[in-house]
C-alpha cells in the first residue's frame, strides 16, 4: 500500500520527466513528427494542455495553477528562443501561441472532472 506522499513524489517525478522530454524533443535536430498539415500547432497545444493538466492536479488551489500556466507558457517562449539557438531548429512564433493556448485550455479544463482524475487515484490506491 502506497502513501499519499509517495504517490504524489511518483506523479511529480513523471511530471518532470515529461517536461525533459519535451525539451528533448524540441532541441533534438529531427524530432518525430506526423505526416498532416499544420498537425505541429495541434501536437503543442495538446502536449501544453497535458502538462498543466497533469500538473494542476498535484496543485489545487487556485493560485498555485496559475503560476504552473505562466511556468509552461514561459517555458514555451523559452523553448523556441533556445531553438532559434540551435542554428538547426526554427523559432516559431505560432508554435509559441500553441503552447500558451494548450496550458490557458489546460487550466480551464483543470476546473473540470479532468481536473481531479490523480486526487481520485490517490483515494483508491490508499484505500487499498
Amino acid at each position: 500500500m502506497m502513501s499519499h506522499n509517495t504517490l504524489t513524489r511518483i506523479w511529480l517525478i513523471a511530471g518532470w520527466g515529461m517536461i525533459a522530454l519535451v525539451w528533448y524533443l524540441c532541441l533534438i535536430p529531427a524530432p518525430p513528427q506526423l505526416d498532416i498539415n499544420h498537425a505541429d500547432k495541434l501536437e503543442h497545444a495538446a502536449t501544453y494542455m497535458f502538462l498543466m493538466l497533469w500538473f494542476a492536479q498535484l496543485q489545487p488551489p487556485r493560485r498555485r495553477r496559475q503560476v504552473i500556466m505562466w511556468g509552461l507558457i514561459t517555458m514555451g517562449i523559452a523553448i523556441e528562443f533556445a531553438q532559434k539557438a540551435t542554428g538547426y531548429r526554427s523559432f516559431d512564433m505560432w508554435d509559441m501561441l500553441a503552447n500558451g493556448t494548450g496550458a490557458v485550455l489546460g487550466m480551464l479544463l483543470s476546473h473540470t472532472m479532468l481536473g481531479r482524475l490523480l486526487p481520485g487515484q490517490q483515494r483508491h490506491a490508499t484505500a487499498d
